[in-house]
Order: structure tokens, then sequence, then C-alpha cells
């Protein structure tokens, strides 16, 4: 079955950069321009065949003129016209398709539904924390740059098959250079920042999918915390696990299509696969890589409970009750003697107190590394 577009509006939509980009992308070569037209060749079963897209979306006959193009690749593709057209709409795009097993009836409840779209998004943002500056764990604070990443990606229509997530990741406009020959990748940091994320997003992924092998073998997870810098984290570990655990279980597969205007240059997986028997290691290694992790930026405030120095003149240690993860933990940190001497004061008359630091886990304890803008409640 053949499927034509006829809405004039949805072909006068359709941008002349993501046209071009899907032609040069199926070897199509630009000849020459003229009067705001470009013309493009290719060589199809032995014959000449040329293309002629309008440069201007302004011009009155610009949706019959794509509809004459989507006529042409319709032959020479031997695809439908409907199929082609999603390919251009998403030519300027990262496509990531999150599939999960559900029953024979094809339906997931509207609650486990939810559950796995509030868990595909922060499954999004880890890949964005972690692409923005590499953390084992972020808190409830998370870089401004990652949530707005998250804002600007679409959730496309349904797909035939499994419940299937498809998230759309548009990417700017690409006019990049050349590169010199020899050279086939590019610099992380001289992609666009939305690459970045679904190219952390995937590599990381991998890296989880063999780190939760290894993982049963040894049994430990320590594996994790050693790939931090690849964009592991806490985060990423949890919207897994939840996405696994929801319901009855559920397998799960991720798959990526990259951009046809910004080729992926470097090896990355085009499909992840996850077990629900997953979902534990996932769950102790999130566990493992928050109580390692620095909170950075950590505000801390609560009652004092204790008191220790050997030298008034040079200040001592304050142990804090205050809220860490949802639960009152005792947390240490080292004042000098000005802080030290308000801390005794707040400690007598039963005071908060509130600090800013680097929280981190030592064994069973908090510490309170770089303490900073101590202070004492009226």
């Amino acid at each position: 079955m053949r499927l034509n577009i006829a809405d004039a509006r949805a072909l006068s939509e359709l941008p002349p950069n993501a046209v071009t980009a899907y032609l040069r992308s199926h070897g199509w070569t630009l000849t020459r321009v003229e009067n705001e037209v470009g013309f493009f060749y290719k060589e199809v079963d032995g014959e000449n065949v040329e293309c002629d897209v309008p440069l201007r979306q302004s011009f009155r006959d610009y949706p019959r003129r794509i509809r004459e193009i989507l006529d042409n690749l319709t032959l020479i593709e031997n695809r439908s016209q409907y199929d082609i057209y999603q390919d251009l709409v998403r030519t300027n795009q990262d496509i990531v398709r999150i599939s999960i097993d559900v029953p024979e009836s094809g339906r997931v409840g509207l609650d486990e539904a939810g559950v796995l779209f509030w868990a595909t998004r922060e499954l999004v943002l880890a890949a964005a924390c972690s692409a923005h500056t590499h953390r084992a764990y972020f808190p409830r604070r998370k870089p401004p740059r990652a949530v707005e990443y998250v804002r600007h990606v679409n959730l496309a229509a349904p797909e035939a098959g499994s419940f299937v997530v498809v998230l759309e990741s548009p990417l700017p406009s690409s006019f990049a250079q050349q590169h010199a020959p020899g050279i086939t990748s590019v610099p992380l940091e001289d992609e666009p920042f939305e690459r970045t994320v679904l190219l952390t997003l995937a590599t990381a992924g991998m890296i989880v999918q063999s780190s939760i092998g290894i993982s049963t073998a040894r049994g430990s997870v320590e594996r994790f915390a050693e790939h931090v810098e690849a964009g592991v984290n806490a985060n990423y570990c949890d919207a897994l696990a939840t996405m696994l655990e929801e319901g009855p279980g559920r397998d799960l597969s991720i798959a990526f299509s990259w951009s046809a205007s910004r080729p992926v240059s470097r090896p990355v997986p085009s499909q992840l696969n996850f077990s629900k028997n997953d979902a534990q290691v996932l769950r102790a290694a999130a566990r493992f890589l928050k109580e390692r992790a620095p909170v950075a930026g950590f505000e801390l405030a609560g009652q004092i409970v204790k008191l220790e120095t050997s030298d008034l003149a040079v200040g001592g240690n304050v142990t804090v009750a205050g809220l860490v993860d949802d639960a009152i933990r005792q947390v240490q940190f080292s004042a000098d003697a000005d802080d030290y001497q308000r801390a005794i004061e707040a400690h007598r008359n039963e005071r908060i107190v509130s600090v800013e630091g680097e929280l981190v886990k030592e064994g069973r304890s908090f510490r309170l590394h770089n303490p900073r803008m101590f202070s004492v409640s009226p």
C-alpha cells in the first residue's frame, strides 16, 4: 500500500535545507544554483536524473514543487511517499525509539504508561546532565542546559510494534566544514550539544550493558564507578531500572537513528537491549554511585549536635543533623575560629544553622568539604 502526501500545508512546512540534506545523504550531487533553485544530479540505473529544489519556502508554487520531488523519489527509491516524507521531516533530527515488551493485547495500563514516559524523560535528562558535566550523581538541581535541552525533545506519534516511545531530537542545520583526508571522526566538543546528549545516551548505555554482566559475575558493582567520564551516572541507572521494573517487569530495547544531515562518524551502538532481570543490578549500581558521589553546592541546614576542638583559636569540627536524601543525617564539617565560635553560640541557644559545601559520604558518615556561607538563623 502506497500513501501519497497531498496536504499543501504539510508540503509547505518542509524546509528546503531538509530536502537538500536528504538528497546529499542519498548520493545526489549539487550541480548548480540558478534563480534560487538548486539543481541536483544522480545516476540511476545508468541514466542521468536531475532534481530541482526550490530554496525558498515563500515561492507560491513551493508545495507543488515539493510534491513533484516526492513523486520522483517515490519512483527512484521504490518507497511510499509517506515513508520518504517522514525521513525528510527527520533529516535534521536524531531519533530514539524505546521499545517495551507488552502483553499480546498490545496494551499497558494508564498508570504504567505514565511511569514509562516519566522514566524516559529521566533517562534522557541523565544523559544530558553527563553531556554537560561528568558526575556520578545529579541530585535535585540539574544543570540548566540539560533541562533546557529536554524541553526541546519531541514525543512523536506511536509506531507499530510493542509499546514504542519515539523521541525526536532536533539538530541545528549543518553547514559543516569538509574534513581533511584521513580524518574519520569529529571531536565530541565540536558536535552540537543536542547530538552530544544522544551520543552520551548511546555510549553510556553500551557500557552499562556490559557492566551488568561483569558485575553479576564479580558480585560487585564497582565497575560502574570506573565509567563516570563516559556518561554513566546514578540517574541513568535508576531511570533504566524503573522502566524494567514497571508492571510485571519489562524487557526493553533502545534504538538510534541518526540525522542524515549530520552523519555519526564514530562507532556507536545502533541498539541496546536490557532484560527485566537487569533491574536489580542497576538499582545497586545507582545506590553505589550516589553514596560515593560528591554533591556540589549542597546546602546543609539543621541543628548542631556535636562540637569538637583541641584549640579554639584554630576552630574545630562541627556536626549538624540535617536532611540528606530525604532522611535526617549527621554531617560533619570543619569550621574556622570565627565560625566555630558562632557555632558554640548557636548550639547553646538551639538555633538552626546553615552551611554550603560539597557533600561526600565517607564510609557510613557524611562530611561537607569546602564549607562556606555559614550562618545562624535568627
